[in-house]
C-alpha cells in the first residue's frame, strides 16, 4: 500500500503480528488482536491512537467504511455477516471469491487488490 502512495498505520497488537505475547498474556481486549470477533479490539485501539481523527455522533459516517467478505467462511455464516452488514450498513460490500476466514493466507493478492482499490477509490486527497 504504500509503495502505492497510501499512508499506513500498522498496529502490532498482542496475540498478532510480531508482537510476542500470548492471548492469555493480555489483560484488556483493546490490547487483543484483531482478527475476526476481535474487530473490538481494533476500534478501542483506533480511539487510543487517533488523535488527530476525531470520531463522535456528529461525524458518524464521515469515514468511508467498505465490508469485505471472504466467500468461503466457514467460521462465520453467512445470516451473521448478513445480520453485521444491516445493523451497521457500510457504503461498500466486497466479496474476495475463493477466499476463507483467513483472506490474508487464502488469498493474499486478492486482498491486497481489493484494499488498494478501496484506498484509492475512498482518497479524499486524489
Amino acid at each position: 500500500m504504500t509503495s502505492s502512495g497510501h499512508n499506513v498505520t500498522a498496529l502490532d497488537l498482542g496475540a498478532s503480528g510480531i508482537n510476542p505475547k500470548q492471548a492469555l498474556e493480555i489483560p484488556h481486549f483493546s490490547d487483543y488482536l484483531s482478527h475476526s470477533f476481535g474487530g473490538l479490539g481494533i476500534s478501542r485501539a483506533m480511539e487510543d491512537v487517533s488523535k488527530e481523527i476525531v470520531l463522535s455522533s456528529k461525524r458518524y459516517g464521515s469515514v468511508r467504511r467498505v465490508f469485505i467478505v471472504a466467500a468461503k467462511d466457514k467460521f462465520q455464516k453467512k445470516e451473521f455477516r448478513l445480520q453485521m452488514i444491516e445493523k451497521n450498513p457500510p457504503d461498500e460490500v466486497k466479496e474476495i471469491q475463493g477466499s476463507d476466514h483467513r483472506t490474508i493466507m487464502s488469498k493474499p493478492q486478492q486482498l491486497y487488490i481489493t484494499l488498494l482499490s478501496i484506498a484509492n477509490k475512498y482518497n479524499k486527497f486524489t
